[in-house]
């Protein structure tokens, strides 16, 4: 199995980071948290020029790829847009969640989504956003009537679950790259962070851990390609892409757990992931099921960059 990615795909992720960066990288996210009208006016149009369109209802490998690769642009500045979601190759947006409390990540982008657990329903956004900690842009959806699951929702679930995956990638790859800067500049007792073996040591476990997240997202990426190139495919058949994509998906969080360890964290004082919001979110992730309430979620005045 050839895991590497095709030149095409990398040639689009380097143009799609580019493109992001000059309208302004993690910018972008601190003005929609102000005004999220930015993810129309200004998000939107950008994937558009990228060619978005062009890769919702592909099938082939270099073109799963790319879509991966662009996810995972997405995911080192943070972009406030429900990429995979969109990626998901059905004619409306993507969510899988939990039944008992059906949410999904900038809902208001877009009027219907196709909401997947183990069926499949027709959602509307719901009143209200939820300003909350385990989201700014987290809203709640209305679902209509629960249907059969079908080969094709399988392969949708798996592609949005895959290409989420791929977005957690990029911003966990990201705050590598600003702890590793962080470390050698702080000094401590004399000398930088970075000569300490404790914290020599955690980063060591995060780089590993991220390339093998690397290669999973390859490989399950080329797993989907074989799924889709199938003639047919019995409803058991189909899982397996799913099942991939559920296991990718466990991955990122626990590779971000080594530097957010309370015990660990190289960004700043123990607590709950340090001093940085993009830290903070994905631990309060980690501690609540998909769609789990909080005392936190109805809560207009918190947000991501309160304590």
């Amino acid at each position: 199995m050839n895991l590497e990615v095709p030149e095409v795909a990398l040639e689009f992720a380097q143009e799609a980071s580019l493109a992001m960066h000059a309208r302004g990288g993690v910018e972008l996210a601190r003005r929609a948290f102000f005004d999220p009208a930015v993810r129309d006016t200004e998000v939107g149009p950008l994937l558009e020029a990228l060619g978005i369109g062009d890769l919702e209802q592909a099938d082939d490998l270099e073109s799963l790829m790319a879509a991966a690769e662009l996810c995972r642009a997405a995911g080192t500045v943070a972009l406030p847009y429900p990429v995979a979601a969109r990626l998901a190759g059905s004619s409306q947006p993507v969510a899988v969640v939990d039944p008992a409390r059906p949410r999904a990540d900038h809902a208001w982008v877009f009027e219907r989504w196709l909401v997947i657990d183990l069926a499949t329903a027709f959602a509307e956004p719901g009143d209200a956003e939820l300003r909350s900690r385990l989201g700014h842009f987290v809203a709640d959806l209305a679902t209509g009537p629960w249907r059969a699951d079908q080969v094709g929702v399988a392969r949708a679930a798996a592609r949005v679950l895959t290409f989420q995956s791929a977005t957690a990638l990029g911003a966990c790859e990201q705050a590598f790259r600003l702890t590793v800067d962080h470390v050698r500049q702080r000094r401590q007792f004399g000398q930088p962070l970075a000569g300490f073996q404790s914290v020599r040591f955690r980063l060591a476990e995060l780089s590993t851990a991220l390339a093998g997240l690397g290669e999973l997202t390859r490989y399950t990426v080329v797993r989907l390609a074989d799924g889709h190139s199938l003639p047919s495919c019995p409803a058991g058949v189909a899982t397996a892409p799913r099942s991939d994509g559920l296991l990718q998906r466990v991955r990122p969080l626990r590779a971000h757990s080594v530097p957010s360890a309370p015990d660990a964290s190289p960004h700043g004082p123990p607590g709950d992931g340090g001093a940085s919001p993009r830290c903070r979110r994905p631990v309060r992730v980690r501690r609540h099921p998909p769609g789990a309430p909080t005392r936190h979620d109805h809560d207009p005045g918190v947000g991501l960059g309160a304590r």
